[in-house]
This record gives C-alpha cells, sequence and structure tokens, in this order.
C-alpha cells in the first residue's frame, strides 16, 4: 500500500469535524435504507397491480415476499444501524481534544487569563 491510497474505510476518518461526519453519515444511511424499504414495497404495489387477469395475486404477492425478504430485512438493519450510529456521533458532544493547547516546540502554553480581583 503507497502512502497516497486513502483508507477503504470512507470519508468520516478524514473528517476535521468526526462528530458531524458520524452524524451525517448515520442520517444518510439511515436514509437511504428507508427509501430502499419504500421502494420494495412500491416495487410489490406495482408488480401485484400489473398481474394479468386470471392469475392469483396472493399467490404472486407470497413470491415477491419470499423474494425480496432479504432485501427489507437488510433495509431494517441499515436503517438500525444508521440511526444508532447518529445517535452515537450526536451523544458524543464535541470534542475539543487537544485543540488550544498545541503549542512549537521551545514555545510556551499561555496561562489563560485571570478576571481582575482574584488571585
Amino acid at each position: 500500500m503507497e502512502d497516497t491510497d486513502l483508507p477503504p474505510a470512507g470519508p468520516a476518518p478524514l473528517a476535521v469535524r468526526c462528530r458531524r461526519a458520524l452524524i451525517g453519515v448515520g442520517v444518510g444511511l439511515a436514509a437511504g435504507a428507508a427509501a430502499l424499504r419504500v421502494l420494495v414495497a412500491v416495487g410489490r404495489s406495482r408488480t401485484l397491480d400489473g398481474l394479468p387477469a386470471g392469475s392469483d395475486p396472493s399467490a404472486a404477492g407470497a413470491v415477491y415476499d419470499v423474494l425480496s425478504a432479504l432485501v427489507s430485512t437488510a433495509a431494517w438493519a441499515l436503517l438500525a444501524s444508521g440511526l444508532a450510529l447518529a445517535l452515537v456521533g450526536w451523544l458524543a458532544g464535541p470534542l475539543m481534544g487537544g485543540r488550544g493547547r498545541r503549542v512549537r516546540r521551545g514555545q510556551r502554553l499561555e496561562q489563560p487569563s485571570r478576571p481582575p480581583g482574584r488571585p
């Protein structure tokens, strides 16, 4: 692996504001999963409406449900994962880390000013 290769984990580890990135990725994942679930339901409805006359809609619905069960389950799992990821990012709170404490070698760290009248 060369030094110029990006990690395959996506944009979240590279973001300056990791908390905001976690929330964004979680909400995006949940929105995509919800859209997938809606599209599966719309596809089922359109498939059953487009059946030829004389066919059994309950049998066709059962076949459609069996064929799309994995996609529906994955959509629910992705929705829950995305919401959990966004919740973790939101609950993490603002992390200050080392901001404001970094100094160059040889420089002194400035002390915070005290209000007048206090030692």
